[in-house]
């Protein structure tokens, strides 16, 4: 659900752009988590998150960017861990679950976003993207997404049996898979995935939980 008039202070601000897969993991851990938010739009294609006024909040220059009371965050990974902390949700039981989420948020960073997020954004909004790019770029995408499926074809979540972030971070851009131009089905074990964290108490897709402009989300 999405107010679009901003009438109260929610203790979240999330600043963001409604295309962005990274900014979609914040909101849905914040959905997850039944908490309130204040999505504030950063126009990212017009260059608004490389300008002086957001530079002097987030100096990276990228969102998600979160405030949250005197804390601000940038960087999604991050922002998922704090969130898990403060929330105690979504968050590892033991040291080892903890490394174990920690890997997939880097291998995510590391090897599905430049795969598959870049991939995404060649085929949904540049028309004169190289081929030769496209086909590498895809490559990659078709590599990540293997190992996904091989893993969750032995366990229900990326960890083990139960959710966590790491199953929020990697999830996000998955369910962009056809707007990167490749069919979902070559990959079950990973739509079995989805189809399990959508049944979570709170999941909303991503263009029904990021607004357009800014306003008041309230899951």
């Amino acid at each position: 659900m999405t107010t679009e008039a901003l009438t109260s202070e929610p203790p979240y601000v999330l600043y963001g752009h409604y295309e962005s897969g990274n900014v979609y993991k914040v909101a849905l851990m914040l959905a997850l988590c039944g908490q309130d938010f204040q999505f504030r739009q950063v126009d990212i294609f017009a260059g608004e998150s490389r300008k002086p006024p957001f530079l002097e909040l987030n100096h990276f220059g990228e969102v998600p960017f979160l405030h949250h009371g005197a804390r601000r965050l940038a960087q999604s990974a991050a922002i998922l861990q704090y969130l898990a902390e403060t929330q105690d949700r979504f968050g590892a039981v033991d040291e080892a679950q903890r490394w174990a989420i920690t890997e997939w948020l880097f291998w995510e960073n590391h090897r599905l976003l430049p795969g598959l997020a870049l991939t995404r954004f060649l085929v949904r909004f540049t028309p004169d993207a190289d081929p030769a790019v496209v086909a590498f770029s895809r490559k990659r995408a078709e590599a990540a997404l293997g190992h996904l499926e091989g893993v969750l074809a032995q366990q229900p979540y990326l960890t083990g049996s139960l959710p966590t972030i790491a199953d929020i971070g990697c999830a996000a851009y998955a369910w962009f898979i056809d707007q990167a131009g490749l069919d979902p089905a070559r990959w079950p074990a990973v739509a079995n995935w989805l189809t399990r964290l959508e049944a979570l108490p709170g999941w909303q897709h991503p263009d029904d939980l990021i607004p357009k402009s800014d306003a008041l989300v309230q899951p």
